[in-house]
C-alpha cells in the first residue's frame, strides 16, 4: 500500500502538531522548539503578512513532517529553509524529500532563485 503524502501550507489547526512534533523529534533544544512555536504561531496568525512560510506534510490526517523558509534579508531572491522535520515513526519513508521538493516549488513562485540550508550542529 501507498501512502498519500499531502503537502500545503500549514493551518491554524495545525500549529500545536508543528510544536508537538518538534519536541517529538528529538533533536531540537527547548529554545529552538519555542522557536518554532513563536514562528508558526505568527504565520498563523497573519498568513500571508508573516515573514516566515510553513508546509505540512499529513499522512492518515495528521502532521507527519514540516517545513519554514523565508526571504533572506538583503537579498534578491534568497530564501533560507529555517527549518525542517519529520516524525520519527516516518523518518527515512519520504516526508523530508517531499517537503524539500515542495518547499522548493513554493520559493520559486515566490520569485526564489537560491535556497540555502545551514545546521545548527
Amino acid at each position: 500500500m501507498t501512502t498519500v503524502l499531502e503537502i500545503q501550507a500549514t493551518r491554524a489547526d495545525q500549529a500545536g502538531q508543528i510544536v508537538n512534533l518538534a519536541r517529538e523529534a528529538g533533536v531540537f533544544n527547548e529554545e529552538e522548539i519555542a522557536t518554532v512555536e513563536e514562528l508558526v504561531s505568527d504565520y498563523v496568525a497573519k498568513g500571508d503578512a508573516s515573514y516566515y512560510r510553513f508546509l505540512s506534510c499529513c499522512q492518515n490526517g495528521r502532521v507527519s513532517g514540516f517545513t519554514c523558509y523565508s526571504p533572506r534579508w538583503l537579498t534578491r531572491g534568497t530564501f533560507d529553509l529555517c527549518w525542517i522535520c519529520s516524525a520519527p515513526d516516518v523518518q527515512r519513508q519520504g516526508v523530508g524529500g517531499a517537503l524539500i521538493r515542495q518547499t522548493e516549488e513554493a520559493v520559486r513562485a515566490r520569485g526564489g532563485r537560491l535556497l540555502l540550508i545551514e545546521t545548527s550542529s
